[in-house]
């Protein structure tokens, strides 16, 4: 996928349909979104005291965590995508969509955690799941959602058992977004190497993260029939707009 295509940041703002799908999203889901607000991800910037903003700059390097949520739902937009692009069930899209809007639901601890710590990124984000699926299990999410969110960022994931259909898709579909974007893996191995430059120092990671991502997406393809698997990232996007024309006020 080239830099210049169609993504979500550009029409965002000024597609209305977009606008409501995402919106209708957040709606449905309002059970799960709430963790994300106790996490400090939802106070838009305006709301913010002057102290509580040079605090989060200095734990994060951000003024304001709102991204996370638009993020999460920006996969689960794809999730339902790619989901409906492949035939799957009501309860699995479902399913999916969940552990889309949850990945990324204590986003704002987990930064703050990996560098306030040395060693590996790799390794303290690892460290930092069993945290997160505790979380998860004490505010009752179910345990295939929670294995599902642990299989983010999982390089091994090809390689064990028993692994499901549904946690290879959330291992791709968050491998594929940038931001609210739908790019090819290796845009985005460049915009977390931004993020956390100390993980050029772990390019074996890097490498088979890529790798094991353009294997899921090869499969993917040949599973909707796209002859060019490349070019999966867009066709999902074409996919979500094409829901947000045709369900509008679902």
């Amino acid at each position: 996928m080239k830099e210049n295509q169609p993504n979500y940041s550009e029409e965002y703002a000024n597609d209305t349909e977009l606008r409501r799908y995402f919106a209708n999203l957040a709606l449905r889901h309002l059970n799960l979104i709430k963790l994300h607000g106790e996490s400090g991800h939802l106070p838009s910037l305006k709301n913010l005291s002057p102290e509580q903003i040079v605090k989060n700059i200095g734990s994060s390097g951000q003024e304001d965590w709102s991204n996370v949520i638009r993020h999460c739902l920006a996969e689960a937009g794809a999730a339902d995508a790619l989901s409906d692009l492949l035939g799957l069930s009501e309860e699995d899209k479902k399913t999916l969509i969940q552990a889309a809007i949850l990945h990324d639901f204590d986003k704002r601890l987990e930064i703050e955690t990996i560098r306030g710590q040395s060693g590996k990124v790799s390794e303290a984000s690892e460290k930092f799941k069993s945290v997160s699926k505790e979380t998860l299990r004490k505010n009752g999410i179910k345990p295939e959602i929670i294995d599902i969110i642990g299989s983010i960022a999982d390089i091994d994931i090809l390689e064990k058992e028993n692994v499901s259909l549904l946690q290879k898709m959330m291992f791709y579909i968050d491998n594929i977004t940038e931001g609210t974007n739908l790019v090819d893996v290796k845009i985005k191995r460049d915009g977390v190497l931004k993020r956390y430059p100390k993980l050029a120092d772990e390019s074996d990671f890097l490498d088979k993260w890529v790798s094991s991502t353009e294997e899921i997406q090869k499969e993917l393809a040949e599973k909707i029939g796209l002859a060019n698997p490349e070019e999966l990232p867009s066709f999902i996007l074409q996919k979500v707009k094409q829901l947000a024309a045709e369900n509008p006020k679902k």
